[in-house]
């Protein structure tokens, strides 16, 4: 008995984890992520691959509220919920 709980355990490890797309908003325009899992370069590419006005080299930031909003950088993991919303602004030209 004990082979078959290792087995299904082994087969559980291996099992494909399900993507749900999640709908989250960026400059005020929706945008559909492929996985509620993602980088901050994922929500761009995402956003510009939808028609989004930004460009991969805009500051990204996560708005949670009241003024308050946190800096995600391209290579930063985000968990995204539905209704999410970020700001892509350009960076500063100090050149």
């Amino acid at each position: 008995m004990q082979s078959i709980q290792t087995a299904a355990t082994a087969a559980e490890r291996t099992a494909p984890c399900q993507r749900h797309a999640v709908e989250v908003l960026l400059n005020f325009k929706p945008v559909t992520l492929p996985d509620d899992d993602t980088t901050g370069l994922g929500i761009k590419q995402a956003a510009i691959e939808q028609g989004v006005g930004i460009q991969l080299d805009f500051v990204l930031f996560e708005e949670h509220g009241h003024g308050h909003r946190e800096l995600i950088r391209d290579d930063q993991l985000v968990h995204v919920h539905r209704g999410a919303c970020f700001e892509a602004i350009p960076g500063d030209d100090n050149s």
